[in-house]
């Protein structure tokens, strides 16, 4: 993602011409100069005994192992979920916040761009059943948002009373085009903690796959394709086993090759075989699932095997998707400041 809005846009297709993007991650990003950054920056030179004038000649000079001990240090401070070391605004390679940069030039001509189902469940805390629970949530993870900013949030990512916070709750993946919706359902929670998982993975991976979409669909001259893949459990990562698969974690043949075909097209033709092209007019996504098999229970969810799976899914309107994610993006997009992002 960085690179398609790198140096501003300005670099045509020097980089690239097409990009793939899978789960594109856009963390909270801070100017370099920002005390958040400079509070980080010393206590890992602390951590290594560089705390001293010289302090990033002493850095360059330390030992890897002693990079490696502070490294572990600082990020085991961070909160769960968050990555201790993010991107940076330089002001140049990435020119303001991501998701304003996506408002200007683009750097290559395409981009295939798609998310998980269930991105957040692996970023959230799963202890949040309440709705005080979500607003503390909110509070420690974005504390720049206001209170007026905390109530607009619970007004869009809510849950109601007949889906419940409990354990015993039927859990179960959405079908996308109508309710319940992945705000508060899914086969791994329901309820608030479901609310919390979606608002972590909408604003960190799948409104900048939405974002990054539109700004190519509206660039002209340019392409942009967008897919989910929702192959339970469809978490974050589970998508790699599908289109890079390994002797040693086998996943279903067809699924599989559908992916691969996909982006197998798109590399050599600039057109992932038969999806969908996304435009303003016509903002179909290709939902890539499957159905049948034979179920595995892995404890928190349920995985499906051969014999039996089928490639499933197909063209969808991902604007209206999930009970209207495309609002629920700009909705987040509004709060860049304050989330940001």
């Amino acid at each position: 993602m960085i690179h398609a809005t790198a140096y501003g846009g300005t670099q045509a297709n020097t980089l690239f011409e097409n990009a793939i993007t899978a789960s594109p991650f856009l963390p909270q990003t801070f100017h370099y100069n920002s005390q958040v950054v400079l509070e980080q920056y010393w206590a890992f030179a602390q951590a290594v005994g560089c705390a001293r004038l010289d302090t990033l000649k002493c850095l360059q000079a330390a030992k890897s192992e002693s990079l490696i001990v502070a490294n572990a240090e600082i990020a085991s401070k961070s909160l769960s979920g968050v990555f201790a070391w993010k991107p940076v605004i330089d002001g140049t390679l990435i020119p303001q916040l991501l998701s304003k940069t996506l408002d200007g030039q683009l750097n290559g001509k395409s981009v295939l761009t798609g998310n998980n189902a269930n991105e957040g469940f692996a970023f959230t805390p799963q202890n949040i059943t309440t709705q005080a629970a979500f607003t503390a949530y909110l509070q420690l993870y974005f504390p720049r948002l206001s209170t007026e900013n905390l109530t607009l949030i619970q007004s869009v990512y809510t849950t109601p009373a007949d889906i419940l916070d409990s354990a015993t709750t039927p859990k179960f993946a959405t079908s996308g085009l109508s309710a319940p919706t992945a705000v508060n359902q899914s086969q791994l929670s329901t309820g608030h903690q479901q609310v919390a998982n979606n608002f972590y993975s909408e604003v960190t991976f799948v409104c900048p796959s939405y974002w990054l979409a539109a700004a190519y669909e509206r660039a002209v001259g340019n392409a942009s394709f967008q897919y989910q893949f929702s192959v339970t459990p469809a978490l974050h990562g589970f998508d790699v086993g599908f289109y890079f698969p390994s002797p040693a974690r086998p996943v279903d043949a067809g699924v599989s090759s559908a992916f691969q075909q996909a982006y197998a097209g798109f590399v050599m033709e600039g057109v992932p075989a038969d999806w969908p092209r996304k435009t303003e007019e016509s903002p179909m996504m290709q939902n890539l699932n499957a159905t049948g098999g034979r179920p595995v229970d892995m404890g928190l969810f349920t995985v499906f095997v051969d014999p039996g799976v089928q490639v499933a899914g197909g063209p969808v309107d991902a604007d209206i998707w999930e009970g209207g994610r495309k609002m629920r993006c700009n909705f987040l997009r509004s709060l860049a400041d304050e989330l940001m992002i």
